[in-house]
């Protein structure tokens, strides 16, 4: 028989064996719960954290997205651009096409202003002229831009219509 080394049985043909591993059998009841304990009581319970969990998250993701939907940087063009819409539409371009100066030819007195563009027109007009004073647009827009610095400059496009300009918006307001 050949020399044991700590923890080895003897050897067969000077090959160490490894001591074997007792396993011990599965019993019917988990090491966590009891033998009177029931896992019913507990899956109510885990459901419930799960649903709070859930709903916290949801919450969470929602007022992300409605706080970066809302602000005031993505807003303001949207609805400057819709109240300068409105106003040239309704009442900019009617009173232009109709006045004694364009009355005979509109469309070349529209053509000659096509690269330099029509006048600045500052919000204060746009609102006060546009029939748009406690529109919700209106409202929001002076709430967070100066009336007197914020300009639209309108550049008429062919077919030279109501709804064919671009406009150019600068901007002067604090978000």
């Amino acid at each position: 028989m050949a020399l044991r080394k700590h923890n080895q049985y003897p050897t067969t043909f000077g090959l160490a064996q490894p001591r074997p591993v007792r396993v011990r059998k599965a019993t019917r009841h988990s090491s966590h719960v009891k033998p009177n304990q029931s896992n019913k009581n507990l899956n109510p319970f885990r459901w419930l954290i799960f649903v709070i969990i859930l709903l916290a998250i949801g919450l969470v993701i929602i007022a992300i997205v409605c706080i970066v939907l809302l602000r005031p940087e993505r807003q303001i063009p949207q609805k400057l651009a819709s109240l300068a819409a409105n106003y040239y539409e309704n009442h900019y371009y009617p009173n232009l096409t109709q006045s004694s100066t364009y009355a005979g030819s509109p469309v070349t007195a529209l053509a000659d202003h096509a690269e330099s563009g029509l006048p600045v027109v500052n919000l204060r007009q746009i609102i006060l002229l546009g029939d748009q004073k406690n529109t919700p647009n209106a409202d929001y827009v002076l709430k967070y831009c100066d009336e007197s610095t914020t300009t639209i400059k309108f550049y008429p496009e062919e077919p030279y219509s109501a709804t064919s300009y671009r406009t150019e918006i600068t901007y002067s307001c604090n978000f």
